[in-house]
């Protein structure tokens, strides 16, 4: 490592920094002897409840609440659209980095960047109040794996759930041992007609992207994983991969099938198991949830004060 840094700053004039601490507005720390790696963004977060004047504010307990859902944009009075974007655009960096919890909330409130009102408006200052009350959080990766190193992903839909457009949401995450390293929220760009269709068209991608992330890990650690496993709180759609019964009525949503049935028969990368959905991690990227709900998610994503 030492020849590979020495060469660079040669050639290239760098300076090396020495271990990583910061970096993109996050604080990254460092637990040699527990073996992990944390990372805030607790320094930006403050930033940016002091440029929207929410710096001293009550926090709440969730991001949304689920009478929020059903919103239109237009048919209300404009708010300041450029200082929307501008909310958005942060809560979408804070969301990114290391607060999943609140992807869903910002990639719903994201919809309505062309024409937001006032209470759009007022559902998205909310989202700065609850991160005012857990900006201490930190999403922990690494850890003592028992099992050694380990890959797996949990995937959600919400059939219909855009009251607008009835399209649906999707939702996965990718843990790898005990801590999230990616994290999916998006209404799909498919209208489907049945909650078949809603499994096909988020299964399919969610595997694709799931063998990606497999390959690069092998990559970087120069070994192989285990075979990594999807998880869904579904029985019907795991019986419907596997069995070559079952008919797409579309092409479209034919190729999906048939991609995923190859990856399963195979079996050499990744395979399709159950997952009771009270231990469904992507639950709550396709919905608002209660209190509760997202106390659990916070615990299962890895995140601790």
């Amino acid at each position: 490592m030492k020849l590979v840094c020495d060469k660079l700053k040669s050639k290239f004039e760098m300076v090396d920094l020495g271990t990583v601490s910061r970096f993109l507005g996050m604080v990254v720390l460092m637990d040699t002897n527990g073996h992990t790696i944390s990372l805030t963004q607790e320094g930006y977060i403050d930033q940016v409840l002091e440029r929207f004047s929410i710096a001293s504010c009550k926090p709440v307990g969730t991001p949304m609440e689920k009478d929020k859902l059903g919103m239109k944009g237009g048919g209300n009075k404009p708010c300041d659209r450029t200082l929307y974007l501008q909310l958005i655009g942060s809560l979408g960096w804070i969301a990114t980095g290391t607060w999943p919890e609140i992807a869903f909330t910002v990639s719903y409130l994201g919809r309505f960047n062309a024409d937001p009102n006032d209470p759009h408006w007022l559902s998205a200052k909310p989202v700065l109040t609850y991160l005012a009350g857990r900006k201490k959080l930190r999403l922990s990766l690494g850890g003592e794996m028992r099992a050694g190193v380990c890959l797996a992903g949990f995937v959600d839909p919400d059939f219909a759930s855009d009251t607008g457009t009835l399209k649906s949401t999707s939702g996965y995450v990718f843990l790898l041992g005990m801590g999230m390293i990616q994290w999916h929220s998006k209404r799909q760009a498919l209208t489907a007609t049945s909650t078949a269709d809603v499994e096909v068209i988020m299964r399919a991608s969610a595997i694709q992207d799931l063998v990606w992330f497999q390959n690069l890990i092998q990559e970087i650690i120069r070994s192989e994983l285990p075979v990594s496993t999807l998880y869904n709180d579904n029985q019907a759609s795991l019986s419907m991969f596997k069995d070559t019964a079952y008919k797409p009525h579309s092409k479209h949503l034919g190729v999906r099938v048939h991609l995923i049935r190859e990856f399963i028969d195979d079996g050499r990368e990744v395979t399709m198991d159950y997952c009771r959905t009270d231990h469904m991690v992507a639950d709550e990227l396709t919905k608002p949830l209660v209190l509760s709900k997202y106390t659990l998610f916070v615990r299962m994503c890895g995140l601790s004060s």
